[in-house]
């Protein structure tokens, strides 16, 4: 598989916005950064990501609001760069937790600039993004992207905790939907409710995400060969959790939108076979 040119295909309908998602991180970036620390901050964003869950922001906007007007557009540009900045300091943060010198093929933060840099640079860009959203969006936003960051670092230590033992089924799956689901099930929610959709829609959707996320960390583990995955069938669970992400998706109209986020379920289901 040709991950690259997959995800570019669902991805598709709202590469406009990507692009300036883009513009808006590269802006950002270059606004942080001063003349003694322009490397730490750019390092962390040499290499692009999959830009996973901006997408599905913006995908599920759009998939309640096809139509969606200048300013929210706008907005919606603002909100993925904040999620984005969380993202990447939560990544910052996992490798120093975690001890790895590589991500995405490249030397990692704390490997080049040392822990203490590496936690002060997840910091600000965590900050960062609060700024945005506090200067963008209504309250209710800052509210619940405030309780998602708390329960993933709850999370994480539920997951140090249980080093070196085997939790149980339940434990691991509550670890994975703190850590990993509530983010994207959030991004896909946020999305929603920036485009206008209504109760049932934003539900749906948040589910949608919380499914995927579930699935995507399941077989994330499985690959990385992880003796809980392996134990609890990670890969039977992910395609339960994918199946619950599609039928979530029914109360949408049919719309080239809601197509794509069907195929990014069905992508996250082909990743284990990459």
């Amino acid at each position: 598989m040709n991950e690259q040119i997959k995800l570019e295909e669902i991805y598709a309908p709202v590469s406009n916005h990507l692009r300036l998602l883009e513009e808006q991180l590269d802006h950002v970036i270059q606004n942080l950064c001063g003349t003694n620390n322009k490397e730490v901050l750019e390092h962390a964003f040499k290499i692009p990501g999959k830009r996973m869950r901006p997408a599905l922001l913006l995908l599920s906007a759009s998939a309640v609001n096809p139509k969606i007007s200048l300013d929210i557009k706008a907005q919606l540009i603002q909100l993925s760069a904040a999620i984005e900045l969380i993202h990447t300091a939560s990544l910052i943060h996992d490798d120093v937790i975690d001890e790895d010198s590589i991500r995405r093929g490249q030397k990692t933060l704390n490997n080049v600039f040392g822990n203490k840099i590496a936690v002060l640079a997840g910091d600000i860009l965590n900050s960062r993004a609060f700024l945005i959203i506090s200067r963008q969006l209504p309250v209710v936003y800052h509210d619940r992207l405030a309780q998602m960051i708390e329960t993933m670092g709850l999370a994480e230590i539920e997951q140090l905790k249980s080093t070196g033992t085997i939790p149980t089924k339940e434990e691991y799956l509550k670890i994975i939907n703190g850590k990993t689901a509530v983010f994207i099930g959030n991004s896909c929610r946020f999305g929603a409710m920036l485009a206008g959709g209504s109760e049932k829609e934003i539900t749906a959707l948040e589910n949608y995400g919380m499914n995927v996320g579930m699935a995507y960390q399941l077989i994330d583990d499985f690959i990385d060969q992880e003796i809980v995955s392996i134990q609890y069938d990670g890969l039977k669970e992910a395609e339960e959790y994918i199946k619950e992400a599609k039928n979530s998706l029914g109360v949408l109209e049919d719309t080239v939108y809601k197509q794509k986020l069907l195929n990014f379920s069905e992508y996250i289901l082909a990743y284990a076979s990459v």
